[in-house]
């Protein structure tokens, strides 16, 4: 019979009780005859009063024992934990369903999420030193190959050195970002913005870049009206480059970005639609994480060091909103965003891209 530990604990308290009146009533009937020889039929008595209470001390006892191994193996493997022993875990047993159980495989699912946390951080510091150590490397070169006399300081060589140091400043500030968001600490300045006209300044910004890439911007679904709602405006524009900055790096030429947007019910859709190649369906749950990229080599040259998207879901998930990626009807990937946001206000927005 499984026993939980309050009733384990009852059980005792009343095999301790009965054993406790078996040996008062075994002294009682032996103090009541002496110093007179105990009759035969008391004898028995006695006797039986006396295995009652060792009955009852014995089972008390492998009831306690039960319990202590319990809290000695939990002991064991908590000091393990501390240690730093993220492996540890308790040995499942069957038998073993009262609540001491549970509290196993609850510490077995904290030490599993201790040991991913774990994991993911030395991973984040590998991947990190990984990206860090691209751009330093080039300006090392750079300069060494400066002061051997191998390159001259002209302008396209400064050129070089300009961009690798935009390129390591804008991967410390996301850097940083994230760092501070896994501590709660990135701050946001919310104020009553348009993000109809943050929309439209990033689609005028990237015009160009889309152009000489050949690729084509299909605005033909995107409103014209105003979309107010409080925001950050400078982490709004930092999720819209990152958007665009993605279907520019991973949009082959000649292809095309659909941008469109809805607003119904106080929610505000936009969606960001690019042409092939697509995103493997394996894949498609992976893009929001640090460092990702469908890439094997980790070539900078298919786009930045595949943060973008990250601090992006961070953006919206801090504006009460979502992102999602999904395959797009053109043939790459859809990127869709969802706003709360106050009453759209109907109309031309003066903006147009």
């Amino acid at each position: 019979m499984k026993l939980t530990i309050a009733q384990k604990l009852i059980s005792i308290t009343m095999l301790t009780a009965f054993g406790v009146v078996c040996s008062l009533l075994a002294v009682l009937k032996c103090a009541s005859v002496l110093p007179n020889q105990l009759p035969l039929h008391d004898v028995f008595f006695v006797l039986l009063c006396m295995l009652a209470s060792a009955w009852c001390a014995f089972t008390s006892l492998l009831l306690c024992r039960s319990i202590l191994a319990s809290i000695d193996t939990l002991l064991i493997c908590a000091r393990q934990l501390i240690a730093g022993n993220l492996s540890t875990r308790i040995a499942d047993n069957d038998r073993n369903m009262d609540e001491l159980g549970e509290l196993a495989k609850h510490f077995n699912l904290l030490a599993t999420l201790l040991e991913q946390r774990d994991r993911a951080q030395k991973q984040w510091l590998s991947d990190t030193s990984h990206e860090l150590r691209t751009p330093l490397t080039i300006l090392r070169a750079q300069i060494e190959a400066l002061q051997d006399g191998i390159q001259e300081a002209n302008e396209q060589t400064l050129s070089v050195l300009h961009k690798e140091v935009l390129s390591l400043s804008d991967l410390m500030d996301v850097v940083h970002d994230l760092a501070k968001s896994d501590l709660k600490q990135l701050r946001f300045r919310f104020s009553q913005v348009d993000l109809s006209e943050i929309l439209n300044e990033t689609i005028v910004n990237y015009s160009q870049k889309f152009e000489e890439k050949k690729l084509a911007l299909d605005l033909s679904e995107l409103p014209r009206e105003h979309w107010i709602t409080q925001a950050d405006s400078s982490r709004i524009k930092q999720l819209f480059s990152n958007l665009f900055e993605n279907a520019l790096n991973y949009t082959n030429a000649g292809g095309t970005v659909k941008i469109s947007g809805t607003a119904q019910a106080n929610q505000l859709q936009i969606i960001l639609d690019d042409s092939s190649p697509g995103v493997p369906p394996n894949s498609i749950d992976r893009i929001f994480d640090r460092f990702y990229r469908l890439e094997e080599s980790r070539n900078r040259a298919f786009g930045g060091a595949g943060l973008g998207l990250a601090i992006s879901k961070v953006i919206v998930s801090e504006h009460g909103g979502t992102i999602e990626a999904e395959p797009s009807a053109l043939g790459g990937l859809r990127m869709q965003l969802s706003f709360p946001f106050g009453e759209a206000i109907r109309g031309s927005s003066g903006k147009s891209p």
